[in-house]
């Protein structure tokens, strides 16, 4: 809902100038028509009104609106993409994504078919809205105004056949041609379903999207694949025992801000101290100024506290369990079966291998006078299953097929995987999943392994 009020918050100065394009295009008419000795019919004049303010807000939307700092130029051909990312872990945004361009260019089929009436070449309203929306994307691409999509050009183009379905119905209803109507009325459901076909898929599924998700990596078919001893050894082990997959015990806004509150409060501040900002998917309380962050992620918080001015060269050298009582001290409570690590820079990581309890990590470090930095991510976990393991054929087929995420530069010529482990990462649905990583010299390839059926 804040998503959607925040959308209409920019679109009102738009919206009020439409209806003032409308209104005056509508008195013009008027004092033509009545000029001409033939009075402007009410339903003519509603036509006139609902086109022209629909014609100022598109063009607002799509062209005249002022270049902003964070315009770019981008063209995606990728036909379907929006629906296969949608599907895989549906959000908000995607929502709002997919229905708006449709519902952009209903308006346009519906007003256009009436204008026609029952003129046998009323359909021809459909090629002159792809032709307008296909201008309107490379215009877009023109004037640098974010990406021209082919995506964006389907779901105008099935919002153009939406509308002018719509008016057939309509306009067979009048005429007391229901079957026909009916027909209409069909199509007109299956244009606007797409986006809500999609929504059930991505229901249907626990698992949604993740970080290391597979997004356009290069296809390596072709390439010379191998795998040390080290890496066929481990990949040998998994497949003798599959890695679990975990549902992370979700919370509620209310559990955010009692989080928020325990949080502040060991500053010696109040919720109400804090900006707050609320998101659907998840709520982010903060206040900047003082750099103390709380993020509730779908599952639990993420705490991240840093006292700006405070720098540490190398940290300060203590032991695991002074770490342990400091981090205690400060509210953080680490769980005993998290391991520690010393990070190069001073830092204090523990890992937490999930279980049936709990998994995650912390990140602590710490200066000469006490707690620097805070990053906290330790979930509650529930076992829902396990994840299928893949061998060298099940790696080498994902690589060839670009079924993988990469971070650092694919190597040239031959791939010679060195090294192999599992991490898990917290998907957008609060699945806590395991992932694959391939070392490749200065590159990981990550391959999420998929939950048993």
């Amino acid at each position: 809902m804040l998503t959607f009020l925040s959308y209409l918050n920019e679109a009102l100065p738009l919206l009020l100038g439409a209806l003032a394009f409308g209104a005056a295009a509508l008195i013009a008419a008027a004092l033509v028509s009545k000029r001409a000795g033939r009075p402007l019919t009410a339903g003519r004049g509603l036509w006139i009104f609902v086109a022209a303010a629909y014609v100022f807000a598109l063009l607002g939307l799509l062209l005249i609106r002022p270049a902003r700092p964070g315009d770019f130029r981008q063209l995606s051909l990728d036909l379907f993409y929006c629906y296969r990312e949608a599907a895989r872990g549906f959000e908000a945004l995607d929502m709002i994504n997919i229905l708006m361009n449709i519902l952009l260019f209903l308006p346009f089929g519906f007003l256009g078919a009436l204008a026609a009436g029952e003129r046998r070449r009323g359909w021809l309203v459909i090629p002159l809205g792809f032709a307008l929306s296909l201008a309107a994307e490379a215009l877009q691409y023109l004037l640098a105004r974010g990406i021209a999509d082919v995506d964006d050009l389907f779901n105008n183009t099935l919002g153009v056949v939406c509308g002018w379905a719509l008016a057939r119905f309509c306009l067979s209803a009048r005429a007391g041609r229901l079957r026909r109507g009916l027909a209409s009325l069909l199509l007109a459901l299956l244009c606007i379903s797409p986006p809500f076909v999609t929504l059930a898929f991505s229901a249907a599924s626990p698992y949604g999207s993740s970080e290391f998700d597979p997004r356009g990596a290069e296809a390596l078919a072709g390439r010379e694949i191998s795998f040390s001893a080290e890496a066929s050894a481990f990949l040998d082990a998994l497949a003798e025992a599959p890695p679990a997959v975990y549902t992370v015990r979700t919370g509620t806004l209310e559990d955010a801000y009692a989080a928020a509150d325990e949080f502040f409060g060991l500053f010696g501040l109040g919720r109400s101290a804090a900006d707050e900002s609320l998101y659907d998917d998840d709520a982010w309380l903060y206040s900047e100024g003082r750099s103390y962050f709380l993020r509730y992620e779908y599952a639990g918080p993420t705490l991240w506290y840093q006292r700006m001015g405070v720098r540490s060269s190398g940290g300060v050298p203590l032991s695991e369990a002074e770490a342990r009582e400091a981090a205690a001290a400060w509210g953080v409570d680490i769980p005993a079966g998290a391991v520690m690590t010393r990070g190069e820079d001073g830092s204090y990581v523990f890992s937490l291998e999930p279980s049936d309890g709990k998994g995650g990590s912390a990140v602590l470090r710490f200066a000469e006078d006490g707690l620097s930095e805070v990053v906290w991510r330790i979930y509650d976990l529930e076992r829902s299953g396990s994840a299928r393991a893949l061998d060298e054929a099940g790696c080498v087929s994902a690589l060839e097929s670009g079924a993988y995420s990469c971070w650092g530069a694919v190597p040239e010529g031959a791939i010679d995987i060195g090294s192999a482990w599992v991490e898990y990462t917290l998907d957008s649905k609060a699945c806590y999943r395991p992932v694959l990583f391939l070392g490749c010299g200065g590159a990981e390839f990550h391959i999420p392994l998929r939950p048993e059926a």
